[in-house]
C-alpha cells in the first residue's frame, strides 16, 4: 500500500566544514507537522561511501522530492549531485543559507536544481 505523505530526501552535500546541520533538524520537524515524511542524509560528516549509500538510501526511501541544503562551500558539490540525481526524474530542491543569500539567481547559475526553498518554511513546499 503505497503512502499518501510525500516522502522527501533532504541531504547535506560534502563541505570543507563539518558540522551538523541544524536548520535541516528543524526543516525536518516542519515537514513531519505538514503531514511529509522527510529524510535527512549526511554527506558532509559521513562521508564513507558516499555516492553508493546515497544510491543505496534512494532506491529504499523511494522520495518523492530530493531536496539539497547549501552553503556557500558546498553549492558546487550539490549541483554535482543534482545533475547524477537527474536521471531520476525527481524534482530537486535547493535550500539553506546559499539559497536564502542567492534567491533565485541560484536556478539561473545552476541548470541542475528545479527549485529553491529559501526560508525554511515547509509551506513552501506544499504551495
Amino acid at each position: 500500500m503505497k503512502s499518501s505523505k510525500p516522502k522527501i530526501l533532504l541531504i547535506d552535500p560534502p563541505a570543507p566544514t563539518k558540522g551538523l546541520n541544524v536548520g535541516l533538524g528543524f526543516l525536518t520537524e516542519g515537514l513531519k507537522r505538514k503531514g511529509a515524511k522527510p529524510y535527512v542524509f549526511d554527506m558532509n560528516n559521513n562521508t564513507q561511501n558516499d555516492r553508493q549509500r546515497l544510491m543505496e538510501k534512494i532506491k529504499f526511501v523511494k522520495p518523492d522530492a530530493i531536496g539539497f541544503s547549501i552553503h556557500y562551500n558546498s553549492i558546487l558539490q550539490a549541483h554535482e549531485l543534482a545533475r547524477s540525481l537527474k536521471k531520476l526524474k525527481k524534482p530537486i530542491i535547493v535550500g539553506g543559507p546559499q539559497a536564502c543569500v542567492q534567491g533565485s539567481d541560484i536556478l539561473n547559475k545552476f541548470s541542475f536544481f528545479d527549485f529553491i526553498f529559501p526560508n525554511n518554511n515547509p509551506d513552501e513546499i506544499f504551495n
